[in-house]
């Protein structure tokens, strides 16, 4: 080293990889959100079939199938009771499997009641949930994604 060129332990702060990459994330992205769990495992190779068998086993909701009366677009009364049922089996999650199925129940109903009536059914402002539904449509399996995007449409006015 010449001496115009600073020394890297030299400030006694050495950091590892890991470390450098997770501070810079935070900086880019602000603190991690509850949703951005479910964002990753909706991330993962694996994501389609985890997504069935989650939707699968959710609670139901009287007699409603939940996928087909969220995709479908269930009127705003019974998209409600579909989006509280994700935040009680969020609320009594045992496993981390059941706290991001009640996480997904939740913003999906969410994203078909904006989607298929133009309703904000939950405390977020459309401005709250448009980066969300965004970040949800981009690694969501079909035809998730296209409710997530649709949705966000809403959100933002763009429809």
């Amino acid at each position: 080293m010449n001496n115009n060129t600073p020394n890297p332990s030299s400030s006694g702060a050495e950091l590892e990889a890991g470390t450098i990459t997770r501070l810079f994330r935070l900086g880019l992205s602000g603190p991690r959100r509850p949703v951005d769990a479910l964002i990753d495992r909706l991330g993962a190779p694996d994501s389609e079939a985890w997504l069935g068998r989650a939707m699968e086993r959710a609670p139901r909701v009287g007699e409603l199938e939940l996928t087909g009366a969220m995709l479908r677009g269930a009127d705003a009364d019974t998209l409600s009771r579909i989006k509280n049922t994700g935040k009680m089996l969020l609320a009594d999650a045992g496993t981390e499997d059941q706290r991001l199925t009640g996480l997904a129940i939740y913003f999906f109903a969410v994203a078909s009641a904006l989607a298929h009536h133009d309703t904000v059914i939950c405390s977020r402002t459309r401005d709250e949930l448009h980066p969300v539904l965004l970040d949800l449509a981009a690694v969501c399996p079909d035809p998730w994604a296209g409710l997530c995007t649709n949705a966000a449409a809403n959100a933002s006015g763009e429809r």
